[in-house]
Formats: C-alpha cells, structure tokens, sequence
C-alpha cells in the first residue's frame, strides 16, 4: 500500500532527505512544509492523508507537537515524530499526541522506512476504546425510541442547563447530558467548541461573518475565548 505522507520539517536539506527516502520505498509524499503555518495552509487542503512526518522545534509560533495537536481536532492521520531531543520533558508532550512513532536524529533510511511500515500498520489495526459496534454512528433515545444517527448528520449541539440539544438538518434531540460530556463523545469526530454552550461540526459551517457562523439555518455565537483559535483551523483567504 502507497501511503500519502506529509513532511514538517525546517531544514530544507534534511527535509529533501526524508523525501527522496519515502518516494524511493514508494510511499507517495503529499507535500513539504517548513513552518508551522505553512504545514497548516498546504495540510488543509489535502483530503486524504495517512501519515505526518514532523519535526518538534519548528518555525514559526508553535512547535510540531502543539500543531499536531491542532491539526488533530479537524483532521484524522497518523504521525511520526522527528527530533533531536529524546528527554523526558519532550516524550511527555509528544505523549499527549498519540504519535505512532518516534525517530531521534540522524534519521537512517532504513530506520525511517520500517518507522512508517509498523507504525501505520499499528495505525490501521489500532483498536477503538469505544465500547460501541460502530464509530459512524450513535442512537438517540427520543420519545421511547432509540434512533440512529450518523455522527456526519449532526450539525451542532447546544447546551440546555444539564441537558444537551443535538441538531441534524431536519431534527432536534434533547439528550439527558451535559454538554461537556457530549464534547467527549464527539471528540473523535472533530466537531469543534465554539461557545461555552456550543459545539458544531465543521463540514456543516457555511460562513463566518463577524462574531457568529451559519450553520445549515442556525446562525451560533462564537466565544471571544474561541474565536482565534476557531479561525487558525480554516483556511482564510
């Protein structure tokens, strides 16, 4: 299998390296950035991407860890990390990413490739924590009845005192949790926090004017808390 892979790297010459050594094992490289903000502008704009090669100490404001992190929360792919540093500081952060490898330099081709071959096939038989049959869908109890919904139909929850209100295009459920909670069960899903009492999926937004977003006919405040970070996850023109 060709796996789509994208390099954050800031040393053009190494950079250049790990390309030639992923496109000479027949992995398909989607593409090099050297900042931060470049790999957020270039990765935003690919819809099927498997594997991140990503340095930490990056260009720009955040390190590789924090904008792996970011990218997470809107996009599903597998990530490697690339470091000089292997202390204790640097694995705990890289932790909290749920990397699928980990390759201090001076990177060994053969090293990088067999990197790659493990850790997607960890990637791709990684088992969900998810107790549930199925991670496409959830069932909503409503008036007796428990539906099924699929989690791509809902455009955002609102929260209700200790309650929730879910929101497909042409329903509304009233779930008997917090919002909170439906944070954690949506979290795979990467619908966003927009508001203290708002969640909304990004596939369903169709524009941001101001300090609010439409989404299908619902126009949701955005947080002054949320807002930056909420415009850091599109690709603004």
């Amino acid at each position: 299998m060709s796996h789509r892979i994208f390099i954050v790297e800031d040393d053009p010459i190494i950079a250049m390296d790990i390309k030639d050594i992923v496109e000479e094992a027949g992995f398909q490289c989607l593409g090099i950035a050297f900042s931060a903000l470049e790999a957020k502008e270039k990765i935003e704009q690919i819809e099927n991407l498997d594997l991140i090669l990503c340095d930490i100490s990056i260009e720009g404001s955040q390190s590789g860890v924090e904008l792996i992190a970011d990218l997470k929360r809107t996009k599903d792919f597998a990530v490697i990390y690339v470091s000089s540093h292997s202390d204790a500081h640097t694995m705990k952060l890289v932790k909290e990413t749920a990397p699928v490898g980990y390759l201090v330099k001076p990177i060994q081709p053969k090293t990088l490739i067999s990197s790659i071959e493990i850790g997607m096939l960890n990637a791709d038989n990684k088992p969900s924590n998810d107790s549930t049959f199925n991670t496409d869908y959830l069932f909503i109890k409503d008036k007796g009845t428990y539906l099924k919904v699929e989690y791509k139909n809902i455009y955002y929850a609102e929260a209700f005192d200790n309650y929730t209100y879910v929101f497909t295009e042409s329903a509304k459920f009233l779930v008997p949790i917090t919002l909170k909670e439906v944070e954690k069960r949506l979290q795979a899903h990467k619908f966003l926090r927009i508001h203290r009492s708002y969640l909304v999926s990004p596939r369903h937004i169709q524009s941001i004017e101001g300090s609010f977003l439409s989404v299908g006919k619902a126009t949701i405040p955005i947080g002054k808390k949320y807002k930056s970070e909420l415009l850091k996850k599109f690709n603004l023109m």
